[in-house]
């Protein structure tokens, strides 16, 4: 991982009379990842790139494991989309639905985010909930205008982490996004699947409603959008990565969504993770994308009414 971004004097000293006497959240800076926040609590450890709003690192006492991947290529120049953690894919997820040369996954992932607001629950003197709220410094672009968006890093028992978008205006405004969270496994050969149990799209071979899978591995490259009927956004899904050996069968990560229409699944396999610069060759053999998304790809797509609001929430248990 390599950095040499610069950030400007003042965004630190709003930070620090942000936190102010907080005492689970610090200002961490580096030259390998940058300006970074941290969080630590009695339950766990986050740390939140302030480039892209990018949650980096999460780590639970339960067990002091690290529960993202994070790419040993990843960069951290300030321009260049960190490969890795939870990146933040908004307003748009993918390519943009009319304008092929805007960037992919939207325009929030590649600015600088500016912390709103930290909250702190203190019980027997200790910290054991921090929420975090930070905004994109420049929100309306690319055509974009009177839309709002902040992201609330929480940090508990386990770790949320919620995209809420504002239609400010008088006309209703087409969302997609996503958390594109990368989990890190022991071994993508030992993995199994369990509450991904709708059709999905399949972007590999451009196949749509493909039949539910019963027993849900992974033995090749995987680019798939499962749809997920939310019933106005009120349901919540399960899903459970589990280490599928001879000597375990325990979860790994158990994981909560809600206010998404699609969940996705990917892992670039051998030959794209060779392909990519920020990302080792085998790397997607410790890595698994599974994605709180509103989608196209829905059979009902988003659709911001004016002045509504929309919650995106994924929750790492």
């Amino acid at each position: 991982m390599h950095s040499n971004s610069k950030y400007p004097v003042e965004m630190l000293s709003e930070i620090e009379s942000i936190i102010g006497k907080a005492s689970s959240v610090n200002i961490r800076q580096t030259q390998q990842q940058g300006l970074c926040l941290g969080i630590e609590n009695q339950y766990g450890s986050v740390v939140i790139s302030v480039f892209g709003g990018h949650v980096i690192s999460y780590i639970n006492k339960s067990n002091n494991k690290e529960r993202l991947w994070l790419s040993e290529r990843a960069v951290f120049d300030g321009e260049t989309p960190i490969r890795g953690g939870i990146p933040i894919c908004w307003p748009w997820f993918s390519s943009h639905a009319t304008q092929a040369a805007y960037p992919s996954h939207g325009y929030a992932r590649t600015q600088l985010f500016t912390l709103v607001e930290v909250q702190e629950v203190t019980q027997n003197n200790q910290v054991t909930n921090t929420k975090v709220t930070l905004r994109p410094s420049k929100v309306n672009q690319y055509g974009y205008s009177l839309i709002n968006m902040k992201l609330v890093v929480t940090l508990s028992e386990a770790l949320t982490v919620d995209i809420i978008t504002t239609n400010n205006g008088g006309k209703a405004i087409a969302l997609t996004q996503a958390l594109h969270s990368y989990f890190l496994v022991d071994d993508i050969n030992h993995v199994k699947l369990n509450g991904l149990d709708t059709p999905f799209d399949d972007k590999l071979t451009s196949t749509i409603n493909n039949s539910a899978l019963s027993n849900y591995r992974l033995v090749q490259e995987v680019d798939r959008i499962h749809g997920f009927q939310h019933a106005q956004y009120s349901n919540i899904q399960t899903i459970h990565i589990v280490n599928d050996n001879r000597d375990s069968q325990a979860s790994m990560h158990s994981i909560e969504q809600s206010g998404h229409d699609s969940t996705v699944v990917w892992n670039p396999w051998i030959d794209k993770s060779k392909s990519m610069d920020d990302m080792e060759n085998d790397g997607y053999k410790t890595m698994l994308c599974i994605e709180a998304a509103n989608t196209v790809n829905a059979q009902h797509p988003l659709i911001l009414a004016p002045h509504q609001s929309h919650r995106l929430s994924q929750k790492i248990l």
